[in-house]
């Protein structure tokens, strides 16, 4: 009875220092996470393509450009936070989750400052270092047979399969004066199809301009209070079957719901900070990007989407049906020709070809005209290892998302957001390569 009795004296003991501990806990991550998003706004003057979104306290924003750190002092700071982290013992499965996610931010910050500084390591060691992965090679046998089966597939004539390709894409182009309403409709679309089974931010909305002189082909710039702005560059033609590829991945249920998604459930619902920014360079693009490709089947099925571009998207842009068949059977191919680009620019970048034979390949492989190519080759440059994002990411998405068992469109559709709501770390994808 008396050990009983000691039990019951403890117990209130333990469930308070439980407590505290937790508290303590909570404090120590909203300082980390207030310190990274000072350090990444910092690091934003050194960078301009590292901070792509910002939607949280201006507070924060005065106190980076107050201190005025050097990159030097960025790297010491963030090596200190994240050494807290590391020594951090959280209990809590939440604050597990939230503590790792900013040890992986502050890992990636690091790696950026390292290249910034100078630092020299090949492709794979830096998007092992910011993404978190590491693509995977094809041979060159890959992509001979491909354009085996798109020489077949293509009409026949006269000059290289380049050209025929060109030719034959041609009738698909979207007149410019004819590209605002095909967008609007084909983001509308969209979003009927994602609101059926995700509930949106009230509110939410965005605006769509048309640019030029891009290095990407459109981009989704989160403005917070789930508003996005979306430009799409018209400065090489645009096909017919792209509204709904964009409409999907910057929009609904791609980036636009994505960043809405975690504004509402990490910012205003938990208020963990470190979500209000958004580093490119970091392992948070490899879900975002992979989500947002993924997104395409999730929203559309494949025969119910070419139905709808038959019928309504076509003749929105005036273009022919005749052959579209033939058209998406051509550009399916052409989609298993995506990974050249991320093996021409390792070669690139790590030196072993020169920019000309870059540009050559890219010609060559992914039968891009000499202007996307040079596109193409800028988008290397500046984004570096980024690229992997977009064809590894949405395959350990996808493999992912496929482990789930989900059989009917509404379990799809539960587990996709579920994703969105809880973002899975690099690690949590590794097994889903």
């Amino acid at each position: 009875m008396k050990k009983i009795l000691i039990l019951f004296a403890i117990l209130p003991i333990l469930l308070v220092s439980c407590k505290n501990r937790s508290s303590n806990d909570v404090e120590i991550l909203n300082k980390t996470g207030r310190n990274f998003v000072i350090l990444a706004l910092s690091l934003g003057d050194y960078d301009e393509n590292y901070v792509d979104a910002y939607f949280g306290p201006d507070s924060l924003k005065l106190k980076a450009k107050a201190l005025g750190l050097r990159l030097d002092d960025i790297k010491s700071k963030a090596n200190d936070n994240l050494d807290e982290l590391k020594s951090l013992d959280v209990s809590v499965d939440s604050l597990k989750y939230r503590r790792e996610f900013q040890i992986n931010f502050y890992q990636s910050m690091l790696a950026r400052i390292d290249y910034l500084s100078g630092k020299k390591t090949t492709f794979d060691e830096e998007s092992k270092a910011i993404y978190g992965v590491v693509a995977p090679r094809f041979d060159s046998k890959f992509y001979s047979s491909v354009l085996f089966s798109l020489d077949s597939a293509l009409p026949k004539g006269k000059g290289s399969i380049k050209d025929r390709l060109s030719e034959f894409k041609k009738r698909y182009i979207i007149p410019e004066d004819k590209l605002d309403t095909v967008f609007k409709v084909a983001i509308a679309k969209a979003r009927y199809q994602t609101v059926k089974f995700i509930k949106l931010p009230k509110g939410e909305n965005f605006k769509l301009e048309f640019v030029k002189g891009k290095s990407w082909g459109a981009y989704n710039w989160f403005q917070g209070n789930s508003q996005s702005l979306i430009q799409i560059n018209t400065e090489v033609p645009i096909y017919i079957d792209r509204p709904i590829d964009l409409a999907c991945h910057e929009g609904y249920p791609g980036h636009h719901v994505f960043h809405s998604t975690i504004e509402s459930e990490y910012v205003k619902k938990r208020g963990w900070v470190e979500f209000s920014i958004y580093p490119l360079f970091s392992p948070m693009s490899l879900i975002s990007e992979g989500a947002a490709n993924a997104g395409f089947e999730i929203a559309f099925e494949k025969k119910a989407r070419r139905k709808f571009e038959k019928q309504v998207l076509f003749p929105l842009a005036g273009i022919d049906t005749t052959l579209a068949d033939k058209y998406y059977k051509v550009m399916e191919l052409l989609g298993k020709l995506d990974n050249a680009s991320t093996d021409i620019a390792r070669d690139y970048l790590d030196g072993k070809i020169s920019k000309a034979k870059a540009k050559d390949l890219l010609i060559n492989y992914k039968l891009q005209t000499p202007e996307r190519a040079d596109m193409n080759i800028q988008f290397f440059e500046i984004y570096r290892s980024y690229l992997i994002n977009y064809t590894l990411g949405q395959k350990m998405i996808e493999n992912y998302l496929s482990k789930k068992n989900s059989r009917t469109e509404k379990e799809k559709w539960q587990e996709f957001y579920k994703l969105l709501k809880r973002p899975p770390l690099p690690k949590d994808l590794l097994t889903y390569e």
